[in-house]
């Protein structure tokens, strides 16, 4: 009963101990760009993983739905590859990012150098290609947000390192 208690203890005052300097070596901005850098790379890898399970088991819907009218065998290859198999790997390289503290500053960075090109044209291909399916509008508005909040984890990170 007593070790019920005691982690019933931790588990509601550890937070509260690591946001405070006694209990860590971090100020609280700085731990709260740790944590932020950890949570958008967790969506990152979730949102891929997401995206790959679906495009892997249901590829017909998901590319008529993108805008692929039909795809012939080679197309059905390379539909799987990358919406299938480049996704999964992009979850599991983001996860990993999210579980070492080390490596986080890392995955924001490279969610930058990825979303980056991705917005680009996507936003080029947006204005020449325009009306477009409302998935592919979806999509866009998610790489932007995921381009926008890994610029601002990347600074707010930077700016407390400095102080």
């Amino acid at each position: 009963m007593d070790h019920v208690k005691v982690k019933t203890a931790l588990i509601f005052t550890l937070p509260e101990r690591l946001m405070t300097n006694t209990a860590c070596c971090y100020s609280i901005p700085f731990f709260e760009s740790l944590l932020m850098s950890a949570l958008y790379l967790w969506f990152n890898a979730l949102t891929y993983a997401v995206f790959a399970l679906w495009c892997t088991l249901q590829p017909t819907s998901t590319s008529q739905t993108l805008g692929y009218l039909s795809l012939s065998p080679s197309g059905q290859s390379e539909y799987a590859t990358v919406y299938g198999g480049l996704q999964w790997g992009l979850a599991l390289l983001f996860a990993l990012f999210a579980m070492k503290p080390e490596l986080r500053r890392t995955g924001v960075l490279a969610a930058i150098l990825l979303y980056a090109p991705i917005v680009l044209y996507r936003l080029i291909s947006l204005t020449q290609n325009a009306p477009l399916e409302t998935l592919t509008y979806a999509v866009a508005a998610l790489e932007v947000t995921m381009l926008i909040a890994a610029v601002a984890i990347w600074f707010a990170r930077t700016r407390h390192q400095r102080s």
